[in-house]
Parts: C-alpha cells; sequence; structure tokens
C-alpha cells in the first residue's frame, strides 16, 4: 500500500513525540525527514510504507539517531525548563490554595464576635456561664 498523507503525517508526528528539543530545532529536523520522505517517493513513487521504514528508519531508530547527535546541552536545558515550569504551577497552585483558605478562614472568624464578661456573678461567654480556675502567679 502507498504512503498516503495521512500516514506521512502519522509518522513524522510519531518521530516529533520521541524526540526532546527546541521547538525550531524539532520543526527543522522533521522538515529534513519529510524532505528525505520527498526523495524517496520520487525515486519510488510506488513505495509502501514497509520501504518508507527500511529506507529512512522506524520513529524510534530515527529518534535515537537524533538524540546520539544532539548536545547534552540542549537535553539539559529543555529538561531544566519543564522541571521549572512544573515547579512554578504547582508552587501558585499551593499559593492560591493557602491565600484562599485564609480568606475564608477570617471571613468564618470574623462573623463569630466573642463576648466575654466579667463580673462579681463569674465570668460569661456568648452569654453561657464558664468556670474560671483563678491561676495564682
Amino acid at each position: 500500500m502507498r504512503v498516503t498523507q495521512e500516514k506521512r503525517e502519522q509518522y513524522l508526528s510519531s518521530i516529533g513525540g520521541k524526540i526532546v528539543c527546541q521547538r525550531k530545532t524539532k520543526r527543522e529536523f522533521l522538515k529534513t525527514i519529510s524532505d528525505d520522505i520527498d526523495e524517496l517517493l520520487e525515486q519510488n513513487p510506488s513505495a509502501d510504507f514497509d520501504e518508507l521504514q527500511q529506507n529512512i528508519g522506524t520513529p524510534e531508530e530515527i529518534a535515537n539517531k537524533f538524540l546520539e547527535n544532539s548536545s547534552v546541552a540542549e537535553i539539559k536545558k529543555r529538561t531544566a525548563f519543564s522541571v521549572w515550569l512544573v515547579t512554578g504551577v504547582v508552587a501558585a497552585v499551593l499559593f492560591a490554595v493557602v491565600f484562599c483558605s485564609a480568606v475564608l478562614i477570617g471571613q468564618n472568624n470574623s462573623d463569630s464576635n466573642l463576648v466575654v464578661i466579667s463580673d462579681s456573678h463569674g465570668v460569661t461567654v456568648n452569654g453561657e456561664a464558664v468556670s474560671v480556675i483563678p491561676i495564682e502567679y
């Protein structure tokens, strides 16, 4: 079966999903692979998907070759950015939860006014008598 446009896009997408690099680098690399596919199909218009993978490679093989040729610094940079992004999002969510909780607790506490009355008959808190134990210093 001939290589259809859909199969070609799936193939390129599969390769793109397996490589870690900057978006621009990935786009340029996938363009190179797309050009290689064009060249193969020009030479052999009836080439099927198996022939494509035999000549160019499976998505896994292509991604492994790309990563072998990529600089370690670029991979570390991309990974570090992802870690910082996830850390920042988690920190922002935690801050929002703590802030909202503090606001809600503050509203609940402001609604309940505490009234303490101390006189010769004893101590009442919000209208209820309470026992008080004197403390000597």
